[in-house]
């Protein structure tokens, strides 16, 4: 079936009755009201919400913009009516056709923009203050998204998209408890040990996109309690740059998870690297067990979360090190093959099956990741071969140079 696509401004009266259908139709017209009116246009309908309802003290000052579809054979019986500027096109439904054009609808009713006027002081009902809390997360900052997790994390629960509670509660108490701080010397003996007997024949695969979207999708298709995400982690901050809108991958989990909680509990992790001089780092690793996950990339919350097994380890900053301590430049490699066969003994030693690595601190540590790509292909088809499911390169770049030695493990 054909759709066209329909805006429509309303206030907060009818937003309430629209919430009350389940968002599945528009309220009928008062005795005034002849006429219905969608719009064909998003930024007319902005303007309309945001200059006029905004304005209106029976409206309590608020202004929606509704986006919805309806048949294409319904909405070649109204021609479009211009009503001044260019795009100020309209549908005029005559008041007693309403019903019929509600049954037309196909699908939800989605809320796309709020306008609040100056005077707005506060929400009909807790429904309607949702409603606006959700609205404004899709337009959220990075800053802004890590605040908002943080708070989540603070009161163990979130409200989705559907307007539910979802309570992460028990997830965030079982991750924290759980979580452990592994030392390099714990981690050197785990290296030692004899490795399981598997039956995989280990599925490689390098997806253009960032470790979160692959957590999504892995979470679908795989063992949830089994899989687990590398965070190519900051030595000496919680999530990184999170807090204050950073963008690099451990920054994008830890404002899309329960990721930073966990890492509080392996504080030892942070206070030695703070006191580090070198940038070589240590081989000490935070494992966080199936820290709840409720966001997307751009920061929309999942109806449900879902579960990932996270390590967070640093790669030595091969950039620092270069030019603080020239000198050492040459034991890098070797600082990241220890430091690789580590994590792999430690993802193993843990049952994990699904794995998501990446460029491993070839961003702002400058890593090659030639030489990164080579350390994986020396473990995960040595030592390691065939002792998981499915490994997923996840990378987040449009330089072939990054993603093409991933490609040739």
């Amino acid at each position: 079936m054909k759709t066209t696509t329909l805006y429509r401004p309303v206030g907060e009266k009818e937003m309430l009755l629209i919430i009350e259908s389940n968002y599945r139709k528009f309220p009928p017209r008062l005795n005034w009201q002849p006429i219905f009116y969608p719009v064909l246009n998003e930024e007319y309908a902005s303007e309309i919400a945001e200059k006029w309802n905004t304005r209106d003290e029976a409206g309590n000052y608020l202004g929606f913009v509704t986006k919805f579809k309806v048949s294409e054979e319904i909405v070649s019986k109204y021609p479009s009516q211009n009503v001044g500027a260019r795009n100020h096109n309209e549908l005029w439904i005559p008041s007693e056709e309403l019903e019929e054009f509600n049954q037309a609808i196909i699908g939800k009713i989605e809320v796309t923009k709020v306008f609040m006027g100056k005077d707005f002081k506060k929400a009909a009902n807790e429904q309607l203050e949702n409603l606006l809390v959700n609205i404004k997360k899709l337009t959220m900052t990075n800053k802004g998204m890590a605040k908002d997790t943080l708070e989540i994390l603070a009161k163990k629960y979130y409200i989705n998209e559907n307007n539910e509670k979802i309570s992460i509660q028990n997830e965030m108490e079982s991750c924290i408890k759980e979580t452990v701080l592994y030392s390099s010397e714990e981690l050197s003996e785990m290296t030692k040990n004899e490795l399981p007997e598997t039956h995989f024949e280990t599925q490689f695969e390098v997806w253009r996109c960032s470790s979160l979207k692959a957590i999504l999708q892995l979470a679908a298709e795989e063992d949830q309690e089994k899989l687990m995400c590398l965070n190519f982690a900051s030595a000496k901050n919680p999530g990184g740059g999170f807090i204050n809108g950073a963008e690099a991958q451990e920054e994008s989990l830890a404002r899309t998870s329960g990721l930073h909680d966990s890492l509080l509990q392996g504080w030892e992790y942070y206070e030695t690297h703070r006191a580090m001089e070198s940038c070589f780092y240590t081989d000490m690793m935070i494992y966080s067990p199936k820290v709840p996950v409720f966001r997307k990339d751009k920061g929309e919350l999942l109806n449900q979360p879902v579960l990932c097994n996270f390590i967070t380890s640093p790669a030595v900053n091969a950039g620092v090190v270069k030019r603080q301590e020239p000198e050492r430049a040459h034991e890098i490699f070797g600082a990241m093959d220890v430091r690789t066969d580590k994590m792999l003994a430690l993802a193993l030693n843990r049952g994990n099956e699904t794995l998501i690595l990446g460029a491993w601190g070839c961003g702002v540590f400058k890593n090659d990741p030639k030489e990164i790509a080579e350390l994986f292909k020396k473990h995960l088809l040595g030592k390691y071969k065939n002792k998981f499911k499915r490994v997923v390169f996840a990378i987040l770049s449009k330089k072939e140079e990054m993603i093409k030695p991933f490609e040739e493990i």
